[in-house]
């Protein structure tokens, strides 16, 4: 290799078995001459860490995008940076628009307050816990979601947070209309047990 560069090859063992390697080369001179030093460097177990931390980073990317439920990233002043395929479905916009948008802008007015107080009390270090929000669709349809986040940390600094929303909307529905027939039932057992 040309003298400052690193290169990446195939070396050959002794019993031929092939193993990848980098390569470094310097070019000296003396009285005497002019010489050339290369230090050579098996990075398998490397190459095998490099490997392994791409085929997480797959599992992990295609868990995020394939989940059922929307997973978000948004830093701490609410500006989303991330959002699956999921949560583009539930709220209906791209994943460009967004990126453009701030939790200001999809949860509910009168849940907002709640929302940004539960981001608080975990970045001053209260373990996590689920709560539920409304939030407004892009084309203005309202739906209830039940969330769950964490603050990420990066060296020891509270940087952005991580949620998994899931649309709890027809169990909402489903608990309205229960309760409602349940005071129905009330109102006509008393009706009968007046008459």
């Amino acid at each position: 290799p040309a003298s400052g560069k690193i290169i990446q090859a195939l070396g050959r063992r002794k019993d031929q078995s092939e193993f990848p390697l980098e390569m470094s080369g310097s070019i000296w001179h003396t009285a005497e001459g002019l010489f050339y030093t290369a230090i050579i460097r098996d990075i398998t177990e490397r190459q095998k860490a490099n490997e392994s931390l791409v085929a997480s980073e797959e599992r992990y990317r295609d868990l995020f995008e394939n989940a059922n439920d929307a997973i978000y990233i948004h830093d701490l002043q609410g500006k989303f940076i991330s959002v699956n395929e999921t949560g583009e479905k539930m709220f209906g916009y791209t994943r460009e628009e967004a990126m453009n948008l701030n939790i200001g802008q999809v949860v509910a007015p009168e849940d907002l307050k709640r929302a940004k107080m539960q981001i608080a009390a975990k970045i001053a270090g209260q373990s996590s816990s689920t709560y539920e929000i409304d939030c407004i669709r892009k084309d203005g349809k309202r739906v209830s979601f039940e969330v769950n986040s964490r603050v990420i940390f990066e060296d020891g600094k509270a940087v952005a947070v991580q949620g998994i929303a899931r649309d709890v909307s027809a169990r909402k529905k489903a608990e309205a209309e229960r309760d409602r027939l349940y005071n129905f039932s009330n109102d006509l057992l008393g009706t009968i047990a007046l008459d």
